[in-house]
């Protein structure tokens, strides 16, 4: 193990649980309502830490992966700009850290505040911290279990190899100075012991000094993690962060638009102005809806300088013990899917379990089999939440009758559009037929006004004509007016006097 510097080894032990692991390991859960009294460190939540989303594209740099963040900014004691900037660097093997490593750095600190004022706060804070991979899994309301183990040892490695240079972009609080550069790992040394059930290993890291130094000189502000917890979002919790950082000097904050977006939230510098403001409109209506900031219309958000140059405004809402639906634990230490498991029979720690060790995907066709069984009177009499619970953990095969949502939604749309092609046939055939029996009324004015033209002796010559002569001429004699006005109306169609007649839409096939 080498401790000091940025020099950081990743410890992997096998280790024996104790008989009094786990009781020990859920003390931590059973105060989670202590969470509400988190901290976050100030010069960690004024610039990512990470790449906040797949938009963010880093660059290579010498041998490893690098992305900066800088803005400018005005020294008030010289008039002159500043460039302030952070720069993020990791080995390629590892790559950059991404929002779920932040998420994770996140937790070490609420948990390091919890060690501090469960030993009274007398001493300071720890340089060192221990907690048990379940613990920080559960904090983070993140899934247990062996694949979600093996995900938090990555993420904390790459945390414990991504270096920070800070640029005039570190305030010492002892000093009240900004640092010009600072290069540091927040955390300096890990520990990794793997249990032998792989359920309760132990996870030590050590703060690298910076950190610890600004812990000690109270760089932090207090925050609501639970509340926190609830912004749900990670750019609604980038930006709860952030402007929670800033809402102590004033209730009212005005910001670059590119900047904030760029600099201090990380979203893609290839985004316009348009893009932006999509991308923040769910955030900002988050922090709005949990009263965070107050609610204001994109006239009043948005204020355009000049081409090109935007700024956006937010005013603080109500205090935090004011806000409406104040958060609990029961809001946020379940996840959707265990609920939803919990309200078909499923005990509590089966689901949670079920969601640790299971595809999303499988849990969500294996409810909704549950309903369609349901819906054919074939669910099972007792024991749901078992048979449920078996029936995700041994991956049963579907039921040979059953359609998934998907293709229940496409025979749906099958059905539906085969309704509307035979309502548009009828239609057109009504409206043929209307169209023709119209003709046909019209055709025969125009040859009963021809036929009264003519004289008697005419007429009769017209209608033997139309009976004829031979076998025939006896069944038509009964029926002349009919084949009378089928030979004038081919007669005046030929003298282009009247208009050819449609076929009759009931005697087309």
């Amino acid at each position: 193990m080498v401790h000091g510097g940025t020099d950081t080894t990743i410890e992997a032990k096998e280790g024996v649980v104790l008989l009094d692991e786990q009781a020990r390991q859920m003390s931590l859960f059973g105060d989670i309502a202590e969470f509400e009294q988190g901290k976050d460190e100030l010069n960690m939540a004024e610039y990512p830490l990470s790449l906040a989303g797949k938009s963010l594209s880093s660059r290579k740099s010498g041998d490893g992966s690098e992305i900066t963040f800088c803005e400018h900014i005005r020294d008030k004691s010289t008039g002159k700009l500043v460039e302030r900037q952070v720069t993020i660097s990791s080995p390629p093997s590892l790559g950059l850290p991404t929002y779920y490593d932040e998420e994770v750095l996140f937790g070490i600190l609420q948990i390091t505040n919890y060690r501090r004022r469960q030993s009274g706060g007398g001493d300071g804070w720890p340089k060192q911290v221990s907690f048990t991979r379940y613990e920080l899994c559960k904090l983070l309301g993140l899934k247990h279990g062996k694949s979600g183990y093996q995900r938090l040892f990555n993420s904390i490695k790459r945390l414990a190899k991504t270096s920070y240079q800070f640029e005039y972009s570190w305030f010492d609080n002892d000093d009240e100075a900004w640092r010009n550069s600072v290069i540091i790992n927040f955390i300096q040394d890990v520990v990794w012991q793997e249990a032998k059930n792989g359920k309760y290993g132990r996870v030590t890291i050590t703060w690298n000094d910076h950190v610890h130094e600004s812990f000690e000189a109270g760089y932090l502000r207090n925050i609501n993690y639970l509340e926190y917890r609830a912004m749900e979002l990670p750019l609604a919790k980038a930006l709860y962060r952030f402007l929670g950082k800033h809402f102590w000097r004033r209730p009212r904050l005005s910001f670059d638009l590119h900047t904030l977006a760029y600099e201090k939230l990380g979203l893609s510098r290839k985004y316009d102005t348009g893009q932006i403001k999509r991308a923040l409109a769910p955030a900002i209506a988050k922090l709005e809806e949990r009263g965070y900031i107050k609610p204001v219309d994109a006239k009043q958000r948005y204020e355009k300088v000049r081409v090109g140059v935007w700024k956006i405004h937010f005013e603080m809402g109500l205090p935090a013990e004011k806000l409406p639906g104040k958060t609990t634990i029961a809001d946020v230490e379940t996840t959707p899917l265990e609920r939803r498991l919990v309200a078909e029979g499923v005990s509590k720690g089966v689901a949670a379990a079920l969601v640790a060790d299971m595809p999303g995907e499988l849990i969500e066709r294996k409810l909704d089999v549950l309903g369609w069984l349901d819906g054919q009177k074939q669910s099972p009499s007792s024991n749901r939440g078992a048979w449920l619970a078996k029936s995700i953990r041994e991956e049963w095969q579907d039921p040979p009758e059953y359609k998934s949502p998907a293709e229940r939604e496409e025979e749906l749309r099958m059905r539906h559009r085969r309704r509307a092609q035979h309502q548009e046939r009828e239609m057109a055939k009504q409206q043929a037929q209307a169209e023709y029996e119209q003709a046909l009324s019209e055709r025969r004015v125009v040859v009963t006004r021809f036929w009264e033209s003519l004289d008697p002796e005419q007429q009769e010559q017209l209608k033997a004509e139309a009976i004829g002569t031979g076998p025939a001429s006896k069944l038509r004699r009964d029926r002349w007016k009919i084949f009378v006005e089928m030979l004038l109306g081919e007669r005046l169609e030929a003298a282009g006097k009247l208009a050819p007649l449609p076929p009759d839409p009931s005697r087309v096939a």
